[in-house]
């Protein structure tokens, strides 16, 4: 039960992190929205597991809501496009001022998602491919964080998520409630897992 809680926990919170705002790549939004494989040891169903189940996909639901309500958000203001695209720029740049290469690592990431659309993978190479994908994904946040500490980085990302929520508002009035959704369904997440290690 406790590996089920971790596995699912490391989702949620690598979800979280690379969800609507982190701003990075959408081929690694889309890379982090591919759920955690319960190992075979783990795959029994019991009523732990299940509920588990139940708050991942209530989270990938909550979480496509929005990301529609952010694309048309975009959309309906071209001026947020230039915003994202230079703050994605910026980071970048400090990304590799400290020595990390993000491009590479997505490419990594976009290599790996074409791998794993293979029907006949064995089991055994699936999850391979997908240790590889969480190491670099791990990765790709930890030089995010590392970058992040640049104050004029913090600075532009706060500007650009502001501009970004209030784009989200106009399209859907409920992106806050959403929002709120999202951060239950976490902290739901952390306290079961926090039950099972006991």
């Amino acid at each position: 039960m406790k590996s089920i809680s971790s596995n699912h926990i490391r989702f949620v919170r690598v979800a979280g992190l690379l969800s609507l705002l982190a701003f990075i790549a959408m081929p690694l939004r889309a890379m982090a929205a591919q759920p955690v494989q319960p190992s075979a040891q783990t795959s029994a169903p019991n009523n732990g597991s299940a509920n588990m189940r139940e708050l991942q996909q209530k989270y990938m639901q909550v979480r496509g809501q929005l990301t529609q309500i952010e694309a048309k958000a975009i959309k309906s203001e071209p001026e947020l496009i230039k915003k994202r695209q230079a703050f994605r720029e910026q980071l970048i740049g400090v990304m590799k001022k400290n020595g990390d290469d993000p491009q590479k690592m997505i490419d990594s990431l976009k290599t790996i998602g074409q791998q794993m659309k293979d029907k006949k993978l064995s089991d055994s190479k699936r999850s391979e491919l997908l240790g590889k994908a969480r190491q670099t994904q791990m990765g790709l946040i930890a030089a995010e964080r590392k970058a992040m500490q640049d104050p004029k980085l913090m600075a532009a990302r706060k500007e650009l998520r502001t501009a970004t929520m209030a784009a989200m508002r106009k399209i859907d009035p409920k992106t806050d409630k959403l929002l709120g959704e999202m951060r239950s369904i976490e902290q739901q997440v952390i306290k079961a897992h926090s039950g099972a290690g006991q």
